[in-house]
Formats: structure tokens, sequence, C-alpha cells
């Protein structure tokens, strides 16, 4: 590679990147792409603060804390999810491109999609619902299999969108989501659920968290 090509390069690299290579302009330029790079920051400050406290060091008293930032991961994906889905990012930051990979725009997009969007939207769902609803509503039986095939829909729908990635990235995105929502459905009701197995929705907190 001659000189020139060599100067061509390493200033297309640079026009990409804005503050020491991490942030691109793609994050930046779009509205969608800056709620994204936003809302990411977020999670990672405050998912890093929550794992010390509560998981690290043991403190149990951070409870509002923790709903509070599953509701603001919700907010954030149903923004994403409701004017901007076809707009979420059709591509990702990695050493082996895409070709390589034999992925398409489309099967990028669609992973971004169900890992992205769709599996902040459900992984706090059940957390906020034990922390906000009566006895009497998390023991009605309708009610919660309605919640149920709701929840087991969306994963369903959400391993149809990261199988071509990767189907065994299923187990990391969605797996847990839908093995709940299973028992749900073979159970009954939320409260049963919870009675029976008190540990596994401070599995699924700690997870969203």
């Amino acid at each position: 590679m001659c000189k020139s090509d060599s100067n061509k390069t390493h200033n297309d690299s640079s026009k990409k990147y804005y503050f020491l290579g991490i942030i691109q302009k793609k994050y930046l330029q779009t509205y969608i792409g800056l709620l994204h790079f936003l809302s990411s920051i977020t999670s990672l400050l405050v998912g890093n603060y929550l794992f010390i406290q509560h998981i690290a060091l043991g403190y149990n008293d951070i409870n509002n804390i923790i709903t509070t930032t599953f509701h603001i991961a919700t907010l954030f994906s149903g923004l994403t999810l409701l004017p901007f889905w076809n707009k979420v990012q059709s591509w990702q930051l990695a050493t082996t491109s895409m070709k390589d990979k034999g992925l398409s725009a489309l099967q990028m997009q669609n992973f971004n999609r169900g890992r992205g969007v769709i599996c902040m939207i459900i992984s706090p769902i059940y957390p906020l619902l034990y922390h906000h609803l009566s006895t009497e509503l998390l023991s009605n039986v309708l009610f919660s299999r309605v919640i149920g095939m709701i929840v087991t829909s969306i994963c369903i729908y959400q391993y149809i969108l990261i199988r071509d990635y990767g189907k065994i990235l299923f187990v990391v995105y969605g797996a847990s989501r839908l093995g709940f929502s299973l028992q749900l459905l073979l159970m009954g009701s939320l409260y049963k659920l919870q009675s029976n197995y008190p540990y596994a929705i401070t599995f699924l907190e700690k997870e969203a968290m």
C-alpha cells in the first residue's frame, strides 16, 4: 500500500469518530442514534452501580433505585419500539465484518431489535408487576395467564429476530423470561408462582439490572 493510500485510510478511519475513537458519528447524526447512545451510557453507569451495591456489596435498601431504573429502561426502549423501529441500527462495532459473518443488514438490524429493544422491554416486566400490582390482581388466574401468554409470544418473536445471528444467544436475551412465562401458564397465577419459587423473581430482577 502506498503512502497516499495509507493516509487516506487513516483519514477515513479518523472521520468515523468524535472522541478517543469510541463514539461514532453514526450515533450522533440522528435522533434515534443519540437516544440510543444516551440510554446505553445511562444503562452502563447505573447498571454497574446497582451491581456493585446490590450484588457485590449486598445492600438491599436500594429497591426504589432499581424500580426507577426499570422504568427508565422501559421508557427508552418503548421510544425506540414505537416511532423508530425501522431506524434501529443495521450494523455493529466488531472486528469481524458482517460479510465475513454471513449476515445481511436486515439480519443485523433484527438482532439489534431483539437484544437492544425487545430484551430491554421484557426484562423488567415481571419485577415491575410484582412491585406495583396488588395481591388480589397477582392472584387472578385469568389476568396472570394473559400476561404469561403475552410475554411468551414476545419471547418467541424475539427468538425469530435473533436466530439468524445466533440461536444460542436467545439463552442470554430471552430464555429466562420464556421459562418463567411457561411456568406461569402452568401454575395459573403470579402470586402462586412467587410463593412456590420465592427466588425466581429475585433472579429475574438481578438479571434485568
